[in-house]
């Protein structure tokens, strides 16, 4: 076994040719090398030994000839075992770069669907929290920026507007009011900002707290 002779008469053992790379010659007797013969998909030959290719790589056609014939995972699917033959797509909510042999998660401030090779950048108007599939709606009352893992509330010293939509909730400016001299707001996300009261000083816009 390991060799093969395609001559139909030899003198002996001496004759015998070793297998070639790229082949496998398992049983006793091999003739000539045909495609029978070929290092079997998932597989890589060289030297007559036979070898799987290791994961984060796959071999979907059989005859490869080294370690380097088995290919990368694809982007957006994972190679878990040796000697795979067909890759797995990468699930939702996860992530598989090139040569990959595990979905990552992904991660905080992106999003991912199932085959994704490099995640996406959450959306102005949304939010994207650690293994989201979909970007989610930034709620009311709150604002997000593009990238943001959570929604953020108007800060203490403004209000939120009284109507606001998706494409208005991406920045503080549109979502939130600063209050006016002579009002305050000292709450988040305040619904409204309310009359210094007498005795106190709200001298400048913006202010959290009426000072006496």
């Amino acid at each position: 076994m390991d060799t093969y002779q395609p001559e139909e008469v030899a003198d002996g053992l001496e004759d015998c040719l070793a297998c070639e790379d790229g082949y496998l010659c398992s049983s006793e007797g091999t003739g000539n090398l045909t495609d029978f013969h070929l290092c079997p998909e998932g597989f890589w030959c060289q030297n007559a030994s036979i070898a799987p290719c290791l994961s984060g790589t796959y071999r979907d056609v059989p005859g490869a000839a080294s370690r380097g014939q088995c290919f990368p995972c694809d982007g957006g699917f994972f190679c878990a075992e040796n000697s795979t033959t067909t890759p797995t797509p990468c699930p939702d909510a996860t992530y598989c770069p090139l040569g990959s042999s595990e979905p990552l998660e992904c991660p905080g401030t992106f999003f991912c669907g199932a085959t994704t090779e490099v995640p996406e950048l959450c959306p102005g108007g949304y939010y994207c929290p650690n293994a989201t599939v979909a970007p989610l709606l930034c709620p009311e009352t709150r604002y997000c920026p593009p990238g943001v893992d959570r929604p953020f509330l108007c800060p203490r010293g403004t209000r939120v507007l009284p109507t606001t939509s998706n494409s208005t909730r991406v920045v503080l400016e549109d979502a939130c009011e600063i209050c006016s001299a002579g009002t305050f707001s000292d709450v988040e996300s305040s619904p409204i900002c309310q009359t210094c009261r007498a005795g106190f000083v709200c001298a400048e816009a913006g202010i959290a707290t009426a000072r006496p």
